[in-house]
């Protein structure tokens, strides 16, 4: 029993120095390769000792290397390589990428499947003939004029309405001129969207379902961003499924949602 033991932990010893030599010589072939700077990268783990490092200050790491990179892009390397990435800050790869030749760029199955709990199968995270379809129906109904009016006259009425009021009225107080600006922006979009105004920026009600529903969309929001972090995607989904069940044992199967008051 105990040679078979150790006959396993031998081979098994001798598999992973064997996967540890190949990919640090695939790492020095195309590190020795590549023109595009990356951030420090060790065999198998790639780039994730960085992230883990920088993860509360994800954007500005990011700021700082690109800062400092003459071509304003860098290489990402995936847990075990399995992925590659391309960070770009230039202007002329941004005007290629989102004009030139935005077809052959497309957001794949990593991107969409992170997103789809947020924004599901729409404009931002669709590709193929589903985003061209949706592009050329919002494209129409942006260019009428009727909309433009529409969008400038509310956004106008809104600033005299309820911004200006609300900073004249808190005089030589501190506030958080964030939460304002969110409040606000969310008033214009209800306003154009649904044609209901929640008036959230002037009602001063903390606890209002709508200033509830903006906070919780804010946590989606930094959640999902969150799961592009995660060194493979097991492990956000294994998040996500441990989440889930300790919601249904916390709050139950039915929550009561909140609705816009659509008119």
């Amino acid at each position: 029993m105990f040679d078979i033991i150790t006959n396993h932990f031998f081979y098994l010893l001798i598999l992973s120095l064997s996967i540890l030599l190949f990919s640090t010589i695939f790492h020095h072939l195309t590190r020795h390769r590549t023109t595009t700077p990356c951030p420090q990268s060790y065999p198998l783990i790639g780039n994730l000792i960085g992230f883990l490092r920088n993860g509360h200050r994800f954007h500005d790491w990011v700021t700082d290397m690109l800062s400092t990179t003459p071509s304003l892009t860098l290489q990402v390397n995936g847990f075990l390589h399995l992925s590659h990435g391309i960070c770009t800050a230039n202007p002329t790869n941004l005007h290629h990428l989102l004009r030139h030749n935005f077809l052959n760029y497309i957001k794949g199955h990593r991107y969409t499947t992170v997103l789809h709990e947020l924004l599901g199968n729409g404009i931002f995270n669709s590709d193929g003939d589903m985003w061209s379809s949706q592009r050329k129906i919002a494209s129409h109904e942006f260019k009428t004029k009727a909309l433009r009016v529409f969008i400038s006259d509310t956004v106008r009425l809104q600033i005299s309405n309820s911004l200006v009021p609300y900073l004249l009225s808190v005089g030589d107080c501190t506030i958080d001129l964030q939460l304002v600006l969110k409040k606000f922006g969310f008033d214009n979009i209800c306003n154009v969207a649904f044609g209901v105004d929640p008036c959230l920026l002037t009602s001063g009600v903390k606890d209002s379902k709508y200033l509830l529903f903006v906070q919780a969309f804010d946590v989606a929001v930094e959640h999902t961003s969150y799961r592009f972090m995660s060194p493979l995607p097991v492990v956000w989904k294994l998040k996500r499924y441990v989440s889930d069940i300790c919601n249904v044992f916390r709050t139950g199967p039915d929550v009561e949602p909140v609705f816009l008051p659509v008119q």
